[in-house]
């Protein structure tokens, strides 16, 4: 399967189709939430509608699925995904044979 990346957008509905149009120019996977189900700052447990990503509290928040399709690590705010990121990624693509083990 290898690694898949999934890009969340938080921006207003207004710009929805574009945000679509840009997924499949780039061929990346955008999930953008109806804004009016729960605006920003408006839910207190959560964005609920991102599906098996759970519930999303900060933005940029940046979540790592194993090869399982199971959330293996969320990482929340700028200096989260920043720092974590690549040994989360790495982690799941070694577990996946995708990576050798580090010694």
């Amino acid at each position: 399967m290898g690694l898949q990346t999934v890009f969340v957008s938080m921006d207003d509905n207004r710009f929805r189709q574009r945000k679509i149009d840009e997924s499949a120019t780039l061929g990346l996977k955008i999930a953008m939430p109806l804004l009016s189900i729960c605006a920003p700052g408006k839910c207190l447990s959560g964005i609920k509608n991102l599906g098996n990503f759970g519930r999303l509290y900060a933005f940029p928040t940046a979540v790592v699925i194993d090869q399982f399709g199971v959330t293996s690590v969320k990482l929340m705010s700028g200096s989260g995904v920043r720092d974590g990121l690549d040994g989360a990624a790495k982690k799941v693509m070694q577990s996946a044979g995708l990576l050798p083990a580090s010694r």
